[in-house]
């Protein structure tokens, strides 16, 4: 799927355009990212970046930053981040530095050597989730001082919980029945859909209505996980849908959501699946924690466990009351607390912060 900081750049420059700005993004490379800007009319230049270390790639930023006379810079993961601050350092334009994940910092010492500077220099990091400050602050030496937390959020108006027709639309289109457990993420072992597949064969011998899906990118990985749901007589009982971009309308779907995986340093797809008022079963792997209280908008198990993930779902299936108590509460918390507007508001103080300092 789409990754949580490409749909942060749209929404944020979504906002930024309606309130009076003129956004402008520097991306790498065509794709869903330039294809959404170009719908909302957000002006956007490719530049490519050849090696780790771009003479070149830098100069050309500078360019931009000083022809376009930009105010502000707001970059997001490693590379632009690391760029975006040595542009920073160059023409005195503030930097805010968002960090989404943990990527390989533990074992490359140059990664953790750059962040520092990144957190030294620009006007203010941001995490997106308290696990990511507590990592950034322990393995990569932050202050803590130098890092905010600001949640990604989503646009709750683009989910319409409980819908039935469109749910009863995309069973038949499937050719699914009964109870529908899905997980949204792309094929990759640190996603944990292996487990969900074990689970799946407990909860079926338990209960016979249930079927699963699952929706994200397909990578080599599929092979293995295709594996594993024949070796467990499962075929008839799952499907790998791919990439998909109508994920609210998907969300219909689904009756429990399930996240799987083994780390996560947030996650836009539990947030999507509380917006869509779905109760959640999702492991204790860092970024849900900071999202759910476990037994009031879903469960919280351990990665890496078949069995316990299989528990709680299996309670949820036995239980349509608790899945719409559940799932009231999810799409509450989601209203007060992971919204687009609150996104913005909080990046929006930061940037009147930031470009009132530069003077």
């Amino acid at each position: 799927m789409v990754g949580g900081a490409e749909r942060v750049v749209v929404d944020l420059c979504a906002r930024l355009r309606n309130d009076g700005h003129h956004p402008v993004v520097v991306t790498l490379k065509t794709g869903w990212l330039t294809e959404k800007l170009s719908e909302i009319g957000v002006e956007y230049i490719i530049l490519e970046n050849k090696k780790s270390y771009d003479a070149r790639f830098l100069s050309e930023l500078v360019r931009i930053i000083r022809g376009k006379k930009i105010d502000l810079i707001h970059s997001h993961e490693f590379l632009m981040n690391t760029y975006g601050t040595a542009v920073s350092m160059v023409t005195r334009c503030p930097i805010i530095a968002t960090i989404h994940g943990k990527g390989y910092y533990i074992d490359k010492w140059r990664r953790r050597a750059v962040y520092r500077l990144v957190g030294r220099y620009a006007f203010r990091t941001v995490a997106v989730s308290e696990n990511l400050k507590k990592f950034l602050i322990g393995k990569i030496k932050f202050h803590p001082s130098d890092i905010s937390v600001i949640f990604n959020g989503v646009n709750v108006s683009r989910f319409f919980p409980n819908d039935d027709e469109i749910s009863n639309r995309f069973k038949h289109e499937l050719g699914l029945q009964g109870i529908i457990i899905g997980a949204i993420g792309n094929l990759y072992p640190v996603k944990g859909h292996i487990h969900l597949i074990r689970a799946a064969r407990l909860i079926a011998d338990k209960f016979d209505g249930a079927n699963f899906v699952v929706i994200g990118k397909m990578t080599d990985y599929y092979k293995n996980l295709a594996e594993e749901v024949e070796r467990l007589r499962l075929t008839d009982r799952f499907r790998f849908l791919g990439f998909r971009d109508d994920i609210p309308q998907l969300m219909q779907l689904i009756d429990i959501f399930v996240l799987p995986s083994s780390e996560e340093t947030f996650s836009i797809a539990t947030i999507e699946a509380l917006a869509s008022s779905k109760p959640v079963v999702a492991t204790r792997c860092g970024g849900p924690e900071d999202i759910i209280t476990d037994g009031k908008h879903g469960f919280l198990v351990p990665p890496g466990n078949p069995e316990k993930l299989a528990e709680k779902i299996l309670e949820l299936i036995k239980n349509p009351d608790l899945r719409r108590a559940l799932g009231g509460e999810g799409l509450k918390l989601v209203r007060e607390k992971f919204t687009t507007e609150a996104m913005y508001y909080n990046y929006k103080r930061l940037y009147e912060e930031a470009w009132m300092q530069s003077f």
